[in-house]
């Protein structure tokens, strides 16, 4: 048991670096918003709709606004999914501030309807479950690498 508590605690520690992590990054409203976007990504996948490898932003919004059974949370993961097609692919300038407010708030209701659905059980193991975590580890190791081979290739210019 006490085992089951150390590694409860060890992974809920890891999420919260990593959503702190994550938040502290997003400088511009456009990273903001995709940091939104991660998370509800997470939070999504975590409750059994993850995104499909050849599905686009848009595409898993609306999947997900139709699993969602809450009008209110179905809407913003839309309006969420919307954002990050914008902060995405827009001109940065095109993403306020008022954006990634709207963005973080749609987070909040997203995860507040997927904790409401859930079963205790389900709650206890998504928390224990690190998958979301190697996940952005991978991610980031693999951004890490990319800079590194970017910075090679203009020291070698």
């Amino acid at each position: 048991m006490a085992l089951a508590a150390l590694w409860l605690a060890l992974v809920s520690l890891a999420r919260a670096g990593l959503h702190r992590r994550r938040t502290r990054r997003a400088a511009s409203p456009a990273d903001q918003v995709l940091a939104a976007w991660a998370e509800a990504a997470e939070a999504l996948a975590a409750a059994g709709v993850p995104r499909l490898p050849p599905e686009t932003l848009d595409a898993f919004g609306a999947r997900a606004e139709a699993v969602l059974s809450e009008a209110e949370a179905g809407r913003a993961v839309r309006a969420l999914a919307d954002s990050a097609v914008v902060a995405c692919y827009a001109p940065e300038q095109l993403t306020t501030a008022e954006a990634a407010a709207r963005a973080r708030e749609a987070v909040a209701v997203v995860r507040q309807a997927l904790t409401a659905r859930a079963t205790r059980w389900e709650r206890l193991r998504r928390r224990a479950d690190p998958t979301g975590l190697w996940q952005a580890w991978s991610a980031t190791l693999r951004r890490r690498q990319r800079e590194a081979a970017s910075e090679a290739l203009d020291r070698a210019a």
